[in-house]
């Protein structure tokens, strides 16, 4: 898990951070401004942030989940 603080840039900078680290196709979850969001980076490169905070809470247990096995 990567963790972000907000700051004066935000959410480029937290997207230019992915875009340097990540180069395979996979789901990450990262905090930023206190906030835990899941993204993903698709074949063409582009970033998606998950707006479903369903979906995200559910992908947050999950990995909790795995990490107390």
């Amino acid at each position: 898990m990567e963790k972000f603080t907000g700051d004066e840039h935000g959410i480029r900078d937290l997207m230019d951070a992915l875009d340097q680290r990540y180069t395979k196709i996979e789901d990450r979850l990262i905090q930023h401004d206190l906030e835990w969001i899941w993204c993903r980076q698709n074949e063409d490169g582009l970033i998606l942030f998950s707006a479903s905070t369903t979906e995200r809470d559910d992908k947050i247990n999950a990995q909790q989940s795995q990490q107390d096995k």
